[in-house]
């Protein structure tokens, strides 16, 4: 079994991100994990489909863990899907019974989809999602 090393480029200072995440990489980063957050699924507002474009222009041979905390997933997922980069949905039942089925049959592009539970969420509430996903964060 591998062990991967994904920084995020949360912490990272936008304003200098290329160099931030050649750092995390030169660090002993194997992926870089991307959290896209819309302001509505979350409170928060961070990264969207530009800066995701722009960050595999800059690094085209690294892999993008996007964890896409967005309400319309569907917006931002064809976008992913066709760059071969593994996909992390937060675990609701909504999303596990439509959107995910939907990304991994997306997976001639190379889409990885996987779902992201809280510490607290049982991990038996993944029972019917774990045949379709690659990984659970």
């Amino acid at each position: 079994m591998a062990i991967e090393i994904a920084p995020s480029i949360l912490s990272a200072n936008f304003s200098r991100l290329a160099a931030d995440a050649k750092a995390a990489l030169d660090g002993g980063g194997t992926l870089l994990h991307v959290d896209v957050m819309d302001g509505h699924f979350v409170p928060n507002i961070t990264i969207g489909p530009l800066v995701v474009s722009s960050l595999r222009k800059a690094f085209p041979g690294v892999i993008l863990d996007c964890h896409l905390m967005i309400e319309n997933p569907d917006n931002f997922h064809s976008r992913v899907r066709r760059r071969r980069r593994p996909v992390g949905f937060p675990f609701t039942r909504k999303l596990a019974c439509t959107f995910i089925a939907r990304c991994s049959s997306s997976s001639p592009h190379g889409c990885k989809p996987g779902v992201v539970i809280n510490p607290a969420t049982p991990v038996h509430m993944l029972d019917e999602v774990l045949d379709i996903v690659h990984h659970v964060w």
